[in-house]
């Protein structure tokens, strides 16, 4: 699996890499990242392949035109122009609301030892955001009252994870009548599409991670059960093989086929499903691309999203899934509903 751990660090390295006149290798940057990240007490890297797909997600991330100048069976790789640098780039829209939603998190830090930063860099932020951008709206956290006042959460949660502290979690599920408490023993907070998760174990399911939606915690208090220590997983090497955070116990990875026709390819390519995504072979008047993750319901949903645009080949498994949902939607869709 990718090391997603070092990938800012990654990107700081391959940027002054890529800048100047000459040009590197993939095998030179290859080193150099490694060379960097061991010396920050960091995990090397062990395949080509990450720094490839590191080199195209800043081309693609920060609009970077990267030149690829063959010599011999060599391809060195460097900025078309040799001043440019992602950290001289200025701020995207998407990089400011993240910004913003970044700080609307260190607000709930307030009054805690050590962040009383925070406010000054809320701050600067402002004070760069609209000398940048102009009239460019703020978008933020606190434009959703409902999930702002849930992440209250986030500070006392984050600490119960420092002191490695059981809970008893009160917790309402959408489509739960009442509220049901369980004893969890927490392990990560984790962002998803502009929601916040605790990542846990349930005292009951000790060999499971389960996610719990900040806005869905009715409330928590610490438990006198002994914290139980996550010795199973790597929690971001295992999320960093989906698409999501959909968890069902026990399965593995797969090898997953998708048939995409010369339309929907273009899109694909530029915003992958997920990073493990390659380009295998041409069939039927299109592409087939292969993926390596767990099959989940966000999964579904993204191959169902492209439409006729894409076939799911293989496994035979997913292939029943995305039918059986498609046959529900043909039928929905062949039902008389009355209109207003």
């Amino acid at each position: 699996m990718a090391n997603t751990k070092s990938s800012s660090l990654r990107e700081v390295i391959i940027d002054r890499c890529l800048s100047g006149e000459g040009g590197m290798s993939v095998k030179q940057i290859w080193n150099e990242v490694n060379r960097v990240l061991v010396s920050h007490h960091e995990r090397p890297i062990h395949s080509r392949v990450t720094i490839l797909q590191d080199i195209n997600n800043i081309s693609y991330r920060w609009n970077a035109e990267i030149c690829e100048n063959r010599v011999g069976k060599v391809i060195f790789y460097r900025y078309k122009d040799p001043q440019f640098s992602i950290f001289k780039a200025p701020l995207k829209a998407d990089d400011i609301q993240k910004l913003n939603q970044t700080i609307d998190l260190l607000k709930h830090f307030i009054g805690m030892p050590q962040f009383e930063w925070v406010e000054e860099l809320n701050a600067r932020v402002q004070a760069a955001t609209y000398s940048d951008v102009g009239s460019l709206p703020i978008v933020t956290f606190a434009h959703n009252p409902e999930y702002a006042q849930s992440l209250r959460h986030f500070a006392p949660l984050f600490n119960c994870i420092k002191t490695k502290t059981a809970i008893e979690l009160t917790y309402q599920k959408f489509h739960s009548e009442e509220p049901r408490t369980y004893v969890v023993h927490p392990y990560h907070l984790k962002e998803f599409v502009g929601r916040w998760y605790l990542i846990a174990s349930v005292d009951h399911h000790p060999d499971s991670l389960t996610c719990f939606a900040f806005d869905r915690i009715v409330d928590f208090k610490r438990s006198d059960i002994k914290y139980r220590e996550n010795t199973r997983f790597d929690i971001d090497e295992y999320f960093n093989s989906m698409v999501g955070l959909s968890i069902y116990t026990d399965t593995e990875p797969r090898d997953i086929e998708l048939w995409v026709n010369e339309q929907e390819y273009p899109y694909l390519m530029t915003n992958p499903i997920h990073h493990s995504q390659k380009y295998l072979r041409d069939q039927d008047g299109g592409k087939v691309i292969g993926l390596h993750l767990y099959i989940n319901y966000e999964l579904e949903m993204r191959v169902l999203s492209y439409g006729e645009g894409v076939r799911v080949l293989a496994p035979q498994d997913f292939v029943e899934r995305i039918k059986s949902r498609v046959d529900s939607l043909v039928k929905l869709y062949n039902t008389d509903f009355s209109l207003p």
